[in-house]
């Protein structure tokens, strides 16, 4: 029993359409392709965060800046899935979700598994988010390089490496937030980088004012 030759499709060929009811892969992100440009001399690279070049539309560069409002994704290392076409040599496959090897540091503290990932003042490499901002997604691996015992204090703190991150670009809300206290008040606290969450002040049932300390250079009242 003999089958017919099938033409399976090529990039210069291709299906029409595909129907299938379960697709399984073994590398897990979903990546669309982008044209890259230097940025300083700098290409972007697997690991690297980009963003969107402001001149060049379409194209992407290394990010630059923490926080930085046009992050486009991760430059992927071996995507599950490309959109876009081949790859030429002037492009880059963007993960948009998924996980993958991200680059980073520990400008902004060490990180830990669940950490939200920005950009930092590094080129392409990321740091922990601790404040509202642009982030590219979630840490799935910790990276503290300064928290092993014969690491050098100088060296460690510039050091930058890779972790698997789940990709999922999203802006981190505001760093408020609004609780209910036991005794009925609400209470609005601000997360800090040093401290934690640290609660400001609250608003009794009376609708009250509650804070322990106060400055202000004028106070009116009726």
């Amino acid at each position: 029993y003999q089958v017919a030759p099938v033409d399976l499709g090529s990039f210069t060929n291709s299906f029409r359409d595909i129907y299938a009811r379960n697709f399984y892969g073994t590398n897990v992100d979903v990546a669309e392709i982008y044209p890259i440009r230097a940025l300083d001399g700098r290409m972007p690279e697997k690991g690297d965060i980009v963003a969107f070049d402001p001149e060049n539309p379409g194209t992407v560069i290394v990010s630059t800046q923490p926080y930085q409002e046009a992050i486009a994704g991760v430059v992927s290392t071996a995507p599950g899935m490309t959109l876009g076409g081949p790859i030429m040599s002037d492009q880059k496959p963007i993960a948009l979700v998924g996980r993958v090897p991200v680059k980073v540091s520990i400008e902004n503290g060490a990180i830990n598994i669940g950490d939200p990932i920005t950009s930092s003042s590094l080129p392409g490499v990321g740091m922990k988010a601790t404040r509202a901002g642009r982030i590219i997604g979630y840490a799935l691996e910790p990276f503290d390089p300064c928290s092993a015992p014969d690491a050098e204090k100088d060296k460690c703190a510039s050091e930058v490496g890779n972790i698997m991150a789940f990709v999922n670009l999203n802006y981190r809300g505001s760093n408020l937030s609004v609780s209910q206290e036991e005794d009925g008040s609400l209470a609005i606290s601000v997360m800090t980088k040093d401290r934690g969450l640290v609660k400001l002040f609250a608003l009794d049932e009376q609708g009250y004012l509650v804070i322990n300390k106060l400055k202000a250079k004028e106070i009116e009242t009726e």
